[in-house]
């Protein structure tokens, strides 16, 4: 099963799945304001949108 998502994972283009991290974000920011931990994995996306970018 795992093994499945992460093949479709794996094969969706780069706008999607850049598309479902800003989803993901957004939602969990609006289920768990208080967070912080959460806030780190905002800081590694937008690191890597910014490493893509840079390219």
């Amino acid at each position: 099963m795992f093994h499945r998502i992460l093949s479709a994972w794996n094969r969706a283009n780069l706008i999607k799945r850049i598309s479902i991290g800003i989803v993901t974000g957004a939602l969990l920011a609006l289920i768990f304001p208080q967070a912080s931990a959460i806030s780190l994995l905002g800081q590694i996306f937008v690191g890597g949108l910014k490493a893509i970018a840079s390219s």
